[in-house]
């Protein structure tokens, strides 16, 4: 009896130092991310980050971060778990049909154990590889959806639990960061390029205008003939 005893507390004791090394793990990620969203001014390193480090805590094989443009079409889209040469042979990038279009409508997290099986699944395209556990979460700037986190086929065969969908919507709100930020530092960019070329134009309409009055007294000072000039009113001057 006491041997049973011991191992089961051995056995609970292992399980707990394993569930406070994966918390660590967590913290530890999410504070690099954190650090690097805040500092990075390049988005696409951070949202591939992002995608990375939220596989590797949920355990899912593949990933998928998409960003969409004004009218909702996917402008952006970084994968994890795949290489360059499998997406060049799975082709143009997904048109937000079938599973992909679904959590966009929804705007809400969706975890499924297999999701071929749903009525909205469209299939795969050739060269595709096989997926079955599904979680997605759309990534959300204040109400607007401005891209979707999307995670499949977790290891072991398992399907992805609750505490993974609440650690991938932990993930899409740094996700959301980085597009905030990215944005506000393309437009002061662009009001700061604005200003330094409107500075510039008003530079060389003086120096135009100092031509031309120069030019003017040089005719003036140089000429026999009585010359007479007008404003633009047509009165002289």
């Amino acid at each position: 009896m006491e041997r049973e005893t011991e191992k089961r507390n051995s056995r609970e004791l292992a399980n707990l130092k394993k569930e406070v090394s994966r918390l660590r793990n967590r913290l530890s990620l999410l504070g690099d991310l954190g650090a690097r969203i805040v500092a990075s001014l390049d988005p696409p390193s951070v949202l591939q980050a992002v995608l990375d480090a939220a596989c590797r805590l949920t355990e899912a094989r593949y990933g998928a971060v998409a960003v969409f443009d004004d009218d909702g079409r996917i402008a952006e889209f970084f994968t994890h778990g795949i290489t360059s040469e499998e997406r060049e042979r799975i082709g143009d990038l997904p048109q937000g049909l079938g599973m992909l279009g679904w959590l966009q409508e929804v705007q809400h997290p969706v975890r499924l154990a297999d999701l071929t099986k749903h009525p909205r699944s469209v299939g795969f395209p050739p060269n595709h590889p096989p997926m079955a556990s599904f979680l997605g979460v759309p990534i959300r700037l204040g109400e607007e959806t401005i891209g979707n986190l999307y995670l499949t086929e977790k290891e072991e065969d398992c399907a992805f639990t609750p505490e993974d969908e609440d650690l991938l919507v932990l993930f899409a709100a740094q996700a959301a960061l980085a597009i905030r930020n990215s944005r506000q530092f393309i437009r002061e960019q662009t009001a700061r390029l604005d200003a330094e070329e409107a500075r510039r134009d008003q530079a060389r309409s003086q120096r135009a205008l100092r031509q031309s009055q120069q030019q003017l007294r040089d005719v003036i000072d140089n000429t026999t003939a009585v010359i007479y000039i007008k404003d633009t009113e047509g009165r002289y001057i």
